[in-house]
């Protein structure tokens, strides 16, 4: 799942990504559920969770964000496990207003377990 070398400076969630110069954050999850799709196993939540905290870790907060946000264009409901991954990707890469303005959200939405 990481496409992208682990630095010490990451680009921040701010900067557009055109001016990064690691591959698109988002090609590689994309990818892994794509092939899901192509074997005919539909991704759910857990494969969504599983994805978005791999970004995490990779530290491709572009990424994470992107499945998080595609989650209910999916059908899928965003939980606490997906959100909290997406956070702490956003932090991770310096961006603590986006993970900020994620966990208002979640309270504001109440999302659940």
């Amino acid at each position: 799942i990481c496409s992208a070398p682990h630095t010490r400076h990451r680009t921040p969630p701010h900067t557009h990504p055109a001016s990064s110069p690691h591959p698109s954050p988002t090609h590689e999850p994309r990818k892994l559920l794509n092939e899901m799709l192509a074997r005919s196993v539909a991704p759910d939540a857990s494969s969504y969770n599983t994805v978005i905290s791999a970004c995490d870790k990779c530290g491709q907060w572009q990424g994470a964000l992107a499945l998080l946000f595609q989650m209910p264009e999916a059908e899928m409901e965003q939980n606490v496990i997906s959100c909290n991954a997406a956070v702490s990707a956003c932090a991770k890469a310096g961006g603590w207003q986006q993970a900020l303005g994620l966990l208002c959200v979640m309270e504001q939405t109440m999302v659940e377990k």
